[in-house]
């Protein structure tokens, strides 16, 4: 039994050193590309047309916001997703309760229309698009057209 509680122990703490450093080494691989494109316009001497959607694309983040952030949001956070990934858009997508908005940095959010003011108080800056169902909504599809 003691052994077996030290495997399972190991694990626990390998697991949480691993998850640490792949979310720290994350962080970091974003903030270079766009310092690394920054140093070859500067290098090349001029502006480079792939540099520009790069940057654009890593600063993007689209949140589904809804009351527990745990059902609706999450399907419809998924749907968007499965759209991105079919536009070949490298956006991140992830949903929260509305309540849990401050801790979070978006560029749009999406919610439904009974969430509009509080998600306003909440990020002022983001772009706000409401939904009556987040299951089924055309502005799924004028987000991608909008991102392409």
């Amino acid at each position: 039994f003691t052994v077996l509680l030290a495997i399972a122990a190991s694990a626990a703490v390998s697991f949480a050193v691993a998850y640490g450093l792949l979310k720290a080494d994350k962080n970091q691989e974003e903030g270079d590309l766009v310092k690394a494109t920054a140093d070859m316009e500067s290098l090349k001497g001029k502006k480079s047309s792939v540099a520009s959607t790069i940057t654009k694309t890593l600063n993007q983040y689209v949140l589904f916001a809804c009351d527990a952030g745990m059902g609706s949001s999450a399907m419809g956070a998924s749907l968007v997703r499965d759209k991105f990934k079919k536009a070949g858009l490298d956006i991140k997508v992830d949903n929260v309760a509305v309540r849990d908005l401050p801790n979070h940095k978006p560029t749009i959010v999406v919610t439904q229309k009974t969430f509009k003011e509080q998600v306003e108080k909440y990020v002022p800056g983001a772009t706000i698009i409401t939904v009556d169902n987040f299951i089924n909504s055309p502005e799924y599809d004028k987000l991608v057209n909008s991102l392409k």
